[in-house]
């Protein structure tokens, strides 16, 4: 803005105030003025640890999953093995004159339904153990302001 030769007094308010003096010299000079932000830097958030439920649920998760997933190939490898047992006592016909290789391929057929079951079951309740244990140990923190957007992380073990 054009001002008259002279002494000038420059103010700006915010949370915090600024001022300085500038000395215009002679008509057509330019005398800039530099404000530097009002606004103070947010304060850090203070960072508490998760409570140790969420710890102990995650761990319960990832040792019911991986006992799951591991009874689950077991039954598989089991049902697997009872199938090829059976097929070697009465071939691959569709009727079976020995009940010992019915019953067995019955029970074969329990331990197939059982390992499609589990092996799933098992992974996705491991999965949600790892989850819960990433968001336990450690917290996300959007920053958006002047001129910045960042996540802030923090992971504690």
């Amino acid at each position: 803005m054009p001002v008259d030769p002279g002494s000038h007094r420059v103010e700006a308010h915010g949370t915090r105030s600024y001022d300085v003096t500038v000395q215009v010299s002679t008509n057509g000079v330019i005398a800039r003025v530099t404000i530097p932000s009002l606004v103070p830097p947010a304060a850090p958030v203070a960072w508490q640890p998760a409570p140790t439920w969420k710890r102990d649920v995650g761990a319960g998760l990832v040792g019911v999953g991986a006992s799951a997933f591991a009874l689950g190939a077991v039954l598989g490898l089991q049902a697997i093995v009872q199938v090829r047992d059976v097929r070697a006592q009465c071939g691959d016909a569709s009727t079976c004159p020995n009940a010992a290789a019915v019953h067995q391929h019955d029970l074969g057929g329990t331990d197939a339904d059982w390992s499609t079951a589990l092996i799933p079951v098992g992974l996705v309740a491991a999965a949600a153990g790892v989850f819960v244990l990433t968001t336990a140990h450690g917290s996300f923190e959007p920053v958006v302001g002047p001129g910045q957007a960042r996540l802030n992380g923090r992971w504690t073990w």
